[in-house]
């Protein structure tokens, strides 16, 4: 069992106590598999559609705006969904919505490999949407906030790196796929291996939050408040405060931040 040491420290303004953890932190672990959900997700889910798109316009004769368009509905409802779904995540944890998002957006795919008439085509990127949604940057940013504070930034970096790895990697084997295998083929085998990656890692590693595993955020809890006397604007209880959806969605950060995503998506 993890060991905690406890020390307490009182002054004219604050009651502070210090929790330390000792031994492995599995936290790291969470980044890991985080940032292995992220290869699979944005390597399938979001770069491959750019390999896949003239392929479906020759084997079915769609246009190439026709089929743009689809691939735009996919990302419009991604990004609907997931303002509904971030209160379920926090709530239900992450590692049932990977699990059943891989089975969706794996049937989203190989549903888009046997489709004939252009109905069929939005039906299948509206049901690999909810998929994606499910397994990508909504559920691994949730787990890492849940298992680091003061090492946050360094940890989302470190998962996020599976990102930019997924289309490094995963767009030329979905090209060879494609080439040497048919369209077919490319879509079965990636839907597949969505599957088979994300629903492991998410059954065997996926821990919701340190409590799980006995252990606290960071390895170490660091400081926390048990009341705070002060007015200062820069007193822990304001860097540790915890915004609502709305209290964020009121401030200047979010928008310039939701608009520079915007923008590097478009």
């Amino acid at each position: 069992m993890t060991e905690i040491n406890i020390s307490t420290a009182a002054d004219a303004t604050d009651n502070i106590i210090s929790l330390q953890s000792t031994g492995k932190f599995y936290g790291w672990w969470m980044v890991l598999a985080g940032s292995v959900i992220l290869f699979v997700s944005s390597g399938i889910g979001f770069y491959s559609h750019g390999v896949i798109l003239d392929p479906l316009r020759t084997a079915h004769g769609w246009s190439k705006g026709t089929i743009s368009s689809a691939i735009t509905l996919y990302f419009f409802a991604t990004g609907l969904m997931g303002i509904i779904i971030g209160r379920q995540i926090d709530k239900y944890g992450p590692r049932r919505f990977l699990i059943i998002g891989s089975i969706i957006f794996g049937l989203g795919f190989w549903s888009l490999s046997g489709i004939h008439k252009l109905w069929q085509l939005y039906v299948s990127y509206f049901i690999m949407s909810i998929g994606f949604c499910f397994t990508s940057l909504i559920p691994v940013n949730t787990l890492i906030t849940n298992w680091f504070i003061r090492k946050r930034g360094l940890a989302m970096s470190l998962a996020n790196t599976g990102l930019s790895a997924g289309g490094v990697l995963l767009v030329p084997l979905a090209s060879y796929l494609v080439i040497h295998r048919g369209l077919k083929m490319a879509l079965i085998t990636l839907g597949t291996l969505y599957g088979i990656v994300i629903i492991p890692t998410a059954i065997f590693f996926i821990k919701q939050r340190p409590s799980n595993v006995n252990q606290l955020p960071d390895g170490d809890l660091g400081e926390v408040i048990l009341s705070v006397r002060s007015t200062s604007p820069l007193s822990h209880e304001s860097q540790m405060r915890v915004w609502t959806r709305y209290q964020a969605m009121g401030t200047v950060a979010f928008w310039s931040i939701t608009v520079a995503f915007l923008l590097a998506l478009g």
